[in-house]
């Protein structure tokens, strides 16, 4: 995906947020996203809901890291719009990713680099 096809997204529109801990830590925050029909005045009814949304695809889209030491700058982002869900009705679907801070080091072999990347 190029940066001209993220044009039309939804995006959730949160600034920032902090995640942090894991399962069996005391400490333990993670994000949680829902697509829930409306209710109430307004609302299409179940049917067009369904109708509307069959084979449509849900995406988690986020920027992500590789690592190409043979490169002048050896970090690289890019857009991972690789996990997504081809929706059908009276389906649910769940995924779970999984965040770690990475760090990158050389300086003995070549020019001193060093880098924090969330």
């Amino acid at each position: 995906m190029n940066k001209n096809q993220l044009n039309g997204l939804v995006c959730t529109g949160i600034e920032g947020f902090n995640l942090m801990g894991k399962f069996s830590s005391l400490k333990f925050s993670y994000l949680k996203i829902a697509l829930m029909p409306c209710t109430g005045t307004g609302c299409k009814n179940a049917s067009e809901i369904d109708a509307y949304l069959f084979n449509k695809k849900f995406s988690f889209i986020f920027t992500d890291y590789y690592f190409n030491l043979d490169e002048p700058n050896p970090v690289n982002m890019y857009v991972n719009d690789m996990n997504f869900f081809t929706l059908t009705p009276n389906s649910e679907y769940y995924a779970n990713f999984f965040i770690q801070k990475s760090q990158l080091e050389r300086s003995y072999l070549y020019k001193d680099y060093s880098e924090d990347l969330y």
